[in-house]
């Protein structure tokens, strides 16, 4: 079996843990895309002014969304590995394949949900920007442009998070191997 079809094997086995990541990490970025087109609309902006006091709020408060978002990102992981170890002990391979395994895993999910979560991010943003702003009453604000700075933003934050998990995998595997290591030592 190639190492492709056993990552798609694993996500559809562990299908409800890696739909729950799948959910958050796209609603992570549909969150992510709609602050920073939101904050970077020429009319939004102009409207709520360029006080000093709404630009600190607002980084503030993407800053700690970021940092959220990758905590929950991290945490999932863990818990989904920690579920998986003995299922990964009794792989009869190199760590380096069970390694790109895992990492393809992460791969599939945060892909498509990088997929979905824009899709989604630009549909609430149109649905915003009709119904709330107009109810709302801030006048002049006919559609919110998607903006390539914000789905660049939004690329680059989730980039790195995938990074920061697929490193969680390694060392996964890594302290895998010492302990298997240590009982082997221990059995000798």
């Amino acid at each position: 079996m190639s190492l492709c079809r056993l990552a798609r094997k694993n996500i559809r086995t562990f299908a409800t843990k890696r739909m729950k990541q799948f959910m958050w990490i796209a609603m992570s970025i549909m969150i992510l895309f709609f602050m920073i087109s939101l904050q970077f609309n020429e009319v939004v902006a102009g409207e709520l002014g360029t006080t000093l006091l709404f630009q600190m709020c607002f980084y503030t408060l993407f800053i700690v969304v970021i940092f959220i978002c990758t905590f929950i990102t991290y945490k999932m992981t863990y818990s989904l590995l920690q579920v998986r170890k003995e299922e990964i002990k009794s792989y009869v391979a190199e760590n380096r394949n069970v390694l790109c395994v895992l990492c393809q895993e992460q791969l599939f999910i945060y892909g498509a949900a990088f997929v979905f979560g824009l899709v989604n991010g630009m549909l609430f943003l149109k649905l915003f920007t009709i119904i709330f702003i107009r109810i709302a009453g801030i006048q002049g604000i006919n559609s919110a442009p998607i903006t390539i700075y914000a789905i660049v933003v939004v690329s680059i934050i989730m980039i790195v998070i995938l990074l920061l998990t697929m490193v969680q995998c390694f060392r996964f595997v890594q302290s895998l191997q010492d302990k298997n290591s240590l009982h082997f030592k221990k059995k000798a």
